[in-house]
């Protein structure tokens, strides 16, 4: 009896053992990149 005790305690340790994926979910970025349709105005002038 200890011996069927032990060998499926034993198998639900190891079942856990071959969980694949990331331990956390990642963190979605708060500020998302914003997209210009304007390209900014260099005031240096030698860029023209």
């Amino acid at each position: 009896m200890k011996t069927v005790l032990l060998l499926s305690f034993s198998l639900i340790m190891l079942t856990a053992c071959g969980q694949k994926g990331a331990l956390y979910l990642p963190k979605k970025p708060t500020n998302p990149p914003t997209q210009t349709t304007e390209p900014e105005v260099s005031t240096n002038p030698n860029d023209y």
